[in-house]
């Protein structure tokens, strides 16, 4: 049979088939090449991401190879179109497939990547009061949007309190101090951020004095006062 179908060629590979004829007790053979340019190309791995960028990972075109970005889904920006490893940025929120074309000697092949951006909440809160004499009492409201559920640090404390509360801030050894609160806000997806601000506790003045002789003898009147107090403006009312 001079017509017939060959199977199961390797991709990438060069073969060789051989056709005999016999006839009368005599052969005669021919042969003929038979090269496979087709291939397989990986386009990378599905990522699910929380920032707006991605890094892809697509197999590369090779020597000789030509290739291309395409966004099939959402949206994307790409450092190179051309790249495997390029970089992909300004991806819309949840679904964005990307489809990676490679041509080599002729054959064309492609494949497509799905990357899942989870869009992070945006932390914010407001404080009624950021300075004041110690003790100070602030009022802490949560105004975060996209978030799921928050942690607060403080003073080495940890609160999870979801709108808002009111906390005392008071100086501690003796000098002013100046607090730092942390909210981190988590989305439903497990996506953060993170927002910091602070509040200034200004300590409060000892005040002393030593009054000397605290008694005597008519007509001495003379009463040495000694300020006691620590730094500070102090003023004296007799």
């Amino acid at each position: 049979m001079e017509n017939t179908f060959v199977r199961g060629i390797p991709n990438g590979s060069v073969n060789r088939y051989r056709w005999t004829v016999e006839k009368d007790g005599y052969s005669e053979f021919d042969d003929v090449l038979i090269t496979n340019n087709d291939f397989v190309i990986s386009a990378g791995i599905d990522k699910t991401a929380c920032v707006n960028n991605a890094v892809m990972t697509a197999e590369a075109a090779g020597v000789g190879g030509t290739s291309s970005w395409t966004v099939v889904l959402g949206s994307g920006i790409f450092s190179s179109n051309s790249a495997e490893n390029a970089t992909v940025t300004g991806l819309s929120p949840n679904a964005n497939r990307y489809e990676w074309t490679v041509t080599r000697n002729s054959c064309t092949n492609k494949d497509t990547v799905e990357i899942i951006y989870n869009v992070p909440p945006n932390a914010d809160f407001e404080m009624d009061i950021t300075e004041g004499c110690s003790p100070i009492n602030v009022l802490f409201t949560n105004i975060t949007t996209g978030g799921d559920h928050y942690e607060w640090f403080y003073d080495n404390k940890l609160r999870y309190d979801t709108i808002g509360f009111t906390e005392t801030f008071e100086a501690i050894y003796d000098k002013d101090t100046t607090f730092s609160i942390q909210l981190v806000a988590y989305s439903p997806a497990g996506c953060t951020d993170t927002i910091v601000h602070e509040a200034t506790v200004y300590r409060i003045p000892i005040v002393d004095f030593l009054a000397a002789p605290v008694e005597q003898t008519f007509p001495n009147s003379t009463i040495n006062i000694e300020n006691l107090s620590n730094d500070g403006l102090s003023l004296i009312h007799i």
